[in-house]
């Protein structure tokens, strides 16, 4: 049975469920040093909790404190304020040890955007493989080339991971004809295109294409992903 929307995270508790709760963050503070007097805030005062058997995605522009949320949490950076429990645990006040050991159970899963960062390595790829590709290219450009080429692909490979455990989740929590699914499928396209996989790439945009067909969703961002790449769909 699928669980009414609720909202799971802002300033303040009076969001906050009495339940079997996994997670519970309450008054979250981070503050980094600036300069000799001075501090930054990267998160200011958040409270969220996550039963079992749900998925908490934090989402926002660049720089707003997602990734530093995460840390906190697993007690990476040290929050200035704020608790953490988890399962039953105050993080806060563990021991290093300890800490060590309730680590292991916990996965944050930072997921890039597919329209900025991997749009970026598909526009970065392409003057690779004209270099290869240009008559008369010095042997020192080619081997620069090679060089960009490899350092990409492994940045690539790594986003191609994310994405995937992104469709995983996805589909247990959304379904696999969620919008939001063809989302991830489009960002896995992308990459495996980049990636010169291109019977993948192509899977994956026509499952993503079929998806927002059936939901009455815009395929034009596709379409256009799918020319940019060189594939088939772009009519």
């Amino acid at each position: 049975r699928r669980r009414e929307p609720h909202l799971m995270a802002g300033t303040g508790k009076s969001h906050l469920r009495e339940g079997d709760a996994v997670l519970r963050v309450e008054d979250l503070v981070v503050e980094f040093p600036m300069g000799r007097k001075g501090r930054v805030s990267a998160v200011a005062g958040i409270s969220f909790d996550v039963l079992r058997g749900e998925t908490l995605g934090i989402v926002g522009e660049s720089g707003c404190g997602k990734s530093t949320t995460g840390r906190a949490i697993m007690q990476i950076d040290e929050p200035t304020g704020g608790s953490v429990v988890f399962e039953g645990d105050e993080l806060t006040s563990l021991a290093y040890s300890q800490l060590r050991e309730a680590r292991t159970r916990i996965q944050i899963s930072p997921v890039p955007s597919p329209c900025q960062s991997l749009r970026i390595f598909v526009r970065m790829l392409r003057p690779t493989a004209m270099a290869y590709q240009k008559q008369g290219s010095s042997r020192r450009k080619v081997r620069i080339a090679h060089i960009r080429a490899k350092r990409l692909n492994g940045r690539l490979e790594i986003a191609e991971g994310y994405y995937r455990e992104a469709l995983e989740i996805g589909e247990k929590v959304n379904g696999p004809e969620h919008p939001a699914t063809a989302e991830v499928l489009r960002g896995l396209a992308i990459t495996t295109a980049a990636q010169g996989k291109r019977s993948d790439a192509e899977a994956y945009f026509q499952r993503s294409l079929g998806i927002l067909e059936a939901s009455g969703g815009s395929t034009d961002q596709v379409r256009s992903d799918m020319e940019a790449s060189g594939l088939s769909g772009a009519d």
